[in-house]
């Protein structure tokens, strides 16, 4: 049995997600094959994920783009479409549509979630349970040795926090006044902290404090050797799952209780406000709009104060806090 999985959209996070999908697959038929078709960008963390056998390029995200289908359009509408044209070429048995299946879920379901996004991937792909699908990550021996010898150049002597504090959306991202706060008490708590940023940083970083920008190959090496991973909800909260990291992330607007439910590992700080009494995961019917709330932030933002996120660490460090 070979089957497809075709994700076009997104960024490194869902192409993680990817991997929750192949392993629940693996662990009930270990005999099939499964080939990931992502844009190729994103060729080479597909590759890294357990389960996935071969990954195919769909093109670049740019020409993606372009003729990029609608989320109610299915594979089979969008047959003759040109990006999507290579996936019949792996003539696989099975075509999984992973374009949008945890974004609708999300912005449909009424009450609060029940599933990861992994989890949700893996419905899609026919998994029959969702209990373990989550993705693992496979760090190559030649990163691993960058990694190390990175790690030993920084000079740290004790407990590391591995921080990522912006996302792809605004509303998403940790304040810069709590931020710096937060950096600066754990350091304070003697800990080392490296700071993960894919581009620049979007704030000024107290003294001490070391910035990863290594290829992502290298950066999961780096992570790996982290004792806890502080993020909002961004790629380094999937990455730390599947390299089975302590992880403490802050929501706001998303909802933290899928991973409280089903992932001792990661210890999820929510937010909560009276303009905003539940999380709308982006869903127009819980109060999501994109118009007024990505310019100003979510409310449920502020909520996450310096003392609950340092509290939450120390407290996955098994360190007092005091």
């Amino acid at each position: 049995m070979k089957i497809g999985l075709v994700r076009e959209a997104g960024g490194f996070g869902d192409i993680i997600c990817l991997g929750g999908a192949s392993r629940a697959l693996k662990l009930e038929d270990p005999s099939v094959d499964i080939v990931a078709f992502v844009p190729k960008q994103f060729v080479d963390i597909a590759l890294h994920l357990r389960g996935i056998n071969a990954v195919v390029s769909l093109g670049s995200l740019a020409d993606i783009t372009k003729t990029r289908r609608g989320r109610d359009t299915s594979l089979v509408q969008a047959k003759d479409s040109k990006y999507l044209s290579v996936i019949y070429k792996s003539r696989c048995d099975k075509y999984v549509d992973l374009f949008c299946p945890a974004f609708l879920y999300e912005c449909t379901e009424k009450g609060p979630l029940r599933f990861t996004r992994s989890q949700l991937f893996a419905m899609a792909a026919g998994a029959k349970s969702i209990k373990h699908a989550f993705p693992r990550w496979k760090i190559g021996q030649k990163e691993m040795d960058s990694a190390n010898k990175l790690f030993r150049s920084y000079g740290f002597s004790g407990k590391t926090v591995g921080v990522a504090f912006r996302s792809t959306c605004s509303t998403r991202t940790y304040p810069k006044r709590y931020a710096v706060e937060v950096i600066k008490r754990l350091l304070g708590f003697g800990l080392n902290v490296v700071y993960f940023e894919g581009a620049s940083v979007h704030f000024d970083l107290p003294e001490g404090v070391v910035v990863c920008k290594e290829p992502f190959g290298i950066f999961a090496g780096v992570a790996s050797r982290c004792d806890v991973l502080l993020t909002v909800d961004s790629c380094l909260l999937h990455l730390g799952q599947a390299l089975r990291k302590k992880v403490v992330v802050i929501y706001a607007n998303k909802d933290g209780k899928p991973f409280n439910d089903y992932c001792s590992s990661i210890t999820t700080v929510d937010g909560s406000s009276d303009k905003c009494r539940i999380p709308c995961n982006y869903a127009a019917i819980k109060g999501w709009d994109k118009r007024k709330c990505r310019p100003v932030g979510c409310p449920r933002m502020d909520t996450n104060t310096p003392d609950r996120v340092v509290k939450a660490v120390l407290s996955a460090m098994g360190m007092p806090n005091e």
